[in-house]
């Protein structure tokens, strides 16, 4: 019996790599031996393979440690940066450095990793711009002042640079000159910190453009958030026609308890909307602003009408109304799938150690792909299949449906519950929110792994608990998102929507909002953008969760 156990053990693990293309085979022999006769046959025989910047960055390792430097300096020169690994880059940069080769081109390619060339290194002024425009995308605010100050073309970025800082009077000073209706526009809301008419001044360079509407809706959000309501209908009040004008005074008039007045603004807004999300958004309003005012019929018809859209108001509707969020229906339809060729080539590439070439793989053959193979990807990699789903075939394809709400690494999240009593759906919820369920994501704030922890939380979460700090293990990540999570809720005592709010901005920033009583008031004047969507995203990932499960 054992021998035939064995066999058979045998025989599924070669079938596995029997799928394995030539070129991985080769890659993962170069990687345990580093023979360069087999990484230069990598080069020859594979010109196009998703890899090649890394094997040269690789190679060009092996032979810069050996001494032969003229071929470690060629392969250098041949890496286009942009396409290495994440982890590679700077290993790049480093060894750059340690051959001291051209600081332009190193410049040029990687400013923020090598942005103390800038004083040593000739720049065009185009080129100037370029690296500038890097340098402010990477946070890198100084540097890009410093390096632009002198360009009178660059007066946008300039600004954005001085304002990123807080530093505005410098920020006016730049922008009031500039030309672009970029420029105008950020001028304009830096200007509306200072002075009112300045603003209303500088409000009129742009009548006529888009970006009037945009500088009246910033004034009014802004007047809201300091809670300055009539300022904010004012502002409001001036923007030209259309959904959010009337949205937003809906809402300030909420807020004021003109219940009223709140509905006839929440209806224009609903004529003016035009997408299923802003009708749904319009409704459900309309069913609040009816129900404070005691008409419950008309509030009724509204939250069954919000009801039938899509998003965040869609779901709560639902959910009042106790209707399915989602459901399985179309388990039977799929349950047939079988992989195919090209999911058991990315299976044997994944399983072989080669989680990003195996997507980079995918998305490069995309074409090749059926329901069948996504089926059977979301199986091994869920990120990849909702990912495959949207490019191949859209988001309102029954295969996204079918795999856009996973429930991977179900042993890690179900010890995360019963360690920390955190709802095992909120788990999967924050984690499809923060990361789509890959373990390797890294956001541009440095947010890490599963559940996208920044390095001193993972830290101080890891010491209290005495959870491993692994935040690229799918375990120890959810381990330590969870128990971060369970601590916030517990913070807000058990409230949900401020916690979740918190988990993405911080609970200090949390408490400086203001602390509307009404959940959904709170939702809508949360000041951030980002956490304002993420709160809302989150929220519908749970209550479709708790339905599926």
């Amino acid at each position: 019996m054992d021998r035939i156990a064995l066999f058979l053990i045998f025989v599924l693990f070669s079938f596995a790599f029997s799928q394995l293309p030539q070129e991985y085979a080769l890659l993962s022999e170069f990687l345990q031996k580093r023979d360069l006769a087999l990484g230069e046959r990598l080069l020859r025989d594979y010109p196009n393979a998703v890899f090649v910047d890394d094997m040269r960055l690789l190679l060009a390792e092996e032979y810069y440690r050996r001494g032969e430097l003229r071929r470690a300096e060629e392969l250098l020169k041949e890496i286009n940066p942009r396409a290495l690994k994440f982890d590679y880059v700077e290993r790049y940069a480093h060894l750059w450095r340690a051959m001291n080769l051209d600081k332009k081109t190193a410049l040029l390619n990687l400013p923020h990793l090598f942005k103390d060339y800038i004083p040593e290194v000739f720049l065009t002024e185009e080129e100037k711009l370029k690296v500038g425009q890097e340098l402010i995308k990477r946070r890198q605010y100084r540097e890009a002042i410093n390096l632009l100050q002198d360009i009178p073309k660059a007066c946008s970025l300039l600004g954005e640079a001085y304002e990123r800082l807080r530093l505005y009077k410098e920020a006016m000073e730049v922008l009031k000159n500039c030309d672009g209706r970029e420029g105008t526009l950020r001028y304009v809301k830096v200007v509306f910190n200072v002075s009112e008419e300045e603003f209303k001044r500088a409000l009129l360079r742009l009548k006529g453009y888009e970006e009037y509407n945009q500088a009246l809706f910033y004034a009014g959000r802004l007047s809201l958030y300091r809670e300055n309501y009539q300022k904010a209908l004012e502002w409001f009040s001036m923007m030209e026609e259309g959904y959010q004008k009337h949205f937003q005074s809906g809402l300030v008039l909420f807020i004021l308890e003109d219940y009223q007045r709140a509905v006839d603004a929440f209806q224009k807004a609903l004529n003016l909307s035009s997408s299923e999300e802003e009708k749904a958004q319009a409704h459900f309003w309309l069913y609040k602003s009816y129900e404070k005012l005691g008409n419950f019929q008309k509030a009724g018809e509204h939250l069954l009408k919000a009801s039938k859209g899509t998003g965040f108001y869609s779901t709560m509707a639902k959910v009042q109304l106790g209707e399915p969020v989602a459901t399985r229906g179309l388990k039977a339809f799929f349950a047939s799938a079988e992989e195919t060729s090209m999911a058991s080539i990315i299976r044997s590439i994944t399983e072989a150690g080669f989680l990003h070439y195996a997507r980079l793989e995918a998305f490069r053959n995309i074409d090749k792909f059926t329901t069948s193979d996504i089926i059977a990807i979301q199986k091994f990699d869920p990120f990849l299949a909702i990912r495959l789903a949207v490019r191949r075939f859209g988001i309102r394809s029954d295969i996204y449906q079918y795999v856009a709400y996973p429930t991977p690494y179900r042993e890690f999240v179900e010890e995360a519950y019963k360690t920390f009593g955190v709802d095992k759906n909120l788990i999967w919820a924050v984690m499809r929110q923060e990361s789509l369920f890959d373990p390797l994501a890294i956001s541009p704030s440095g947010a890490k792994g599963l559940m996208q922890l920044m390095d001193f939380t993972a830290r101080e979460v890891s010491q209290r608990y005495r959870i491993p700090n692994n935040v690229f293990s799918p375990r120890e990540n959810i381990l330590l998102g969870t128990a971060y999570l369970k601590e916030i809720i517990e913070l807000w005592n058990g409230d949900w929507v401020r916690a979740i709010a918190s988990y993405n901005a911080g609970p200090n920033r949390v408490r400086g909002f203001i602390q509307h009583a009404d959940p959904y008031v709170f939702i809508e004047t949360i000041p951030i953008s980002e956490t304002r969507n993420y709160v809302k995203r989150v929220l519908e990932n749970y209550y479709i969760y708790r339905a599926l499960n």
